[in-house]
């Protein structure tokens, strides 16, 4: 059956999309999820107003519980938890936010059958597990996770969940486990915050709220088959390597990168990744770390995450790689001259005003951010996501592996490339992924 206005067979335009919505004054509805590693973050962190007048779609920010708060388990929470299995309180906050919308959204303008559920980082990894999560389904009719693949979006094992809780409730000056709960109950929030670092705070897998791991949901064929949009970005790493050690005041030298890579990756692992990222290869032994990180945790994590969606619905694949990207704005006030090419969330700032601030983009920057807000946009109303005069992004289940590069017009322009795996050495990280 052709789409609004579109013909048997083909996919609409954009201008067919935009002359079929007509028949349907409710707009589209895009939630979006921010990130912050699930320790921090805020709604606010994005205005979308400039995206949802350009794409015709309402947009819906949300705040959810983060850290401990968000996310600690353990026996005492287990026991007044409806599945008794605690530990996904930012989570049910996500979904108690899409009940609200389905609920609500019409009186904005939105149609509650069409909500898009989007997120970056951490907020994409929130997306990923929604997906999986048995209660989630229904409540949206579409997903995008940006750079949100990383760590395959595991959840923690109960146990090791319980064992995360104790060990933070010692931390927090709370040890006897019998009193642990109302000792933290007790505390104020300055010292919860305060002990929280250093843990992993994520979702909690065994319970009604998520049965299994996403991966394995997703191989099953019980997760949610709605048409997913899915990337990440060329140089993920640097931002991570920056802060490990130039932001630090110590670059990393060529006499310490290889002992760099055998800390992050294991002495076997580290000694294969030295031979696919040789540090003069790079501009610096810090742009050779960030590399191997950024392709391990995040570009080859997505790429794996495309080729398991796939079997269960249409997936669409994407590379931000605008390399002359100016950093977000967290980076620029730092006055730093390292160069980020195209870092972990630097995509947002093409999307939205990112904090609040317009970003200082040339010309061609520009045009490439008016294209990504068309391909999104497009996403959002129709579940695939195309731009006038330029390709269409590839469904993995038809071209597996073949990413949507996203390029300023002198680097290329947008265009379909089949070079994602090799460029980022998946053949290695895909051996031994990340957990």
């Amino acid at each position: 059956m052709p789409g609004p206005g579109g013909r048997a067979g083909a996919p609409a335009t954009q201008a067919e999309e935009r002359a079929g919505a007509g028949q349907n004054p409710r707009r589209p509805v895009m939630v979006w999820l921010h990130g912050g590693g699930l320790t921090a973050g805020a709604g606010e962190d994005i205005v979308p107003d400039r995206f949802a007048r350009a794409t015709g779609t309402v947009v819906v920010t949300v705040n959810y519980r983060l850290g401990a708060m968000g996310f600690l388990a353990g026996p005492g929470l287990d026991g007044e938890a409806s599945d008794r299995v605690s530990g996904n309180y930012g989570l049910l906050d996500q979904r108690a936010a899409l009940r609200w919308v389905r609920a609500n959204v019409g009186r904005f303008g939105g149609d509650p059958r069409r909500v898009t559920l989007a997120g970056e980082s951490a907020g994409g990894r929130s997306v990923c597990t929604h997906l999986a999560s048995p209660g989630s389904r229904g409540l949206l009719r579409s997903a995008v996770v940006e750079s949100g693949a990383y760590d395959d979006c595991a959840g923690r094992e109960r146990r090791r969940a319980a064992e995360d809780g104790a060990a933070f409730a010692r931390k927090a000056g709370c040890p006897d486990p019998a009193t642990a709960l109302a000792c933290l109950r007790a505390k104020p929030a300055k010292d919860i915050l305060a002990a929280q670092a250093g843990f992993d705070w994520g979702p909690v897998v065994g319970g009604g709220f998520l049965p299994v791991q996403p991966e394995e949901a997703f191989a099953r064929g019980s997760s949610a088959g709605v048409p997913v949009l899915n990337g990440a970005n060329s140089d993920e790493g640097t931002l991570f390597a920056f802060a490990q050690f130039d932001g630090q005041g110590k670059p990393l030298t060529a006499a310490q990168y290889p002992a760099a890579l055998d800390r992050t990756f294991g002495a076997e692992l580290g000694e294969r990744a030295l031979r696919r990222y040789p540090p003069a290869r790079y501009a610096t032994p810090t742009h050779a770390f960030a590399a191997a990180l950024g392709d391990r945790m995040f570009v080859c994590s997505a790429l794996r995450l495309g080729g398991s969606l796939a079997r269960r619905g249409p997936v669409y694949g994407y590379e931000f790689a605008d390399r002359t990207s100016p950093p977000f704005a967290s980076l620029r006030g730092l006055g730093t001259d390292f160069a980020f090419g195209a870092t972990h969330v630097n995509e947002v700032q093409y999307l939205f005003k990112h904090f609040g601030l317009e970003t200082p983009l040339n010309a061609e920057q520009r045009a490439l951010a008016r294209q990504m807000a068309r391909y999104w946009g497009s996403f959002i109303h129709s579940g695939v996501p195309r731009s006038d005069g330029s390709p269409t992004a590839p469904d993995q289940r038809t071209r597996p592996g073949d990413v949507l590069a996203l390029r300023t017009a002198s680097a290329g322009g947008n265009a379909v490339v089949d070079t994602a795996r090799s460029a980022h050495h998946c053949a290695l990280w895909d051996a031994v992924p990340p957990r």
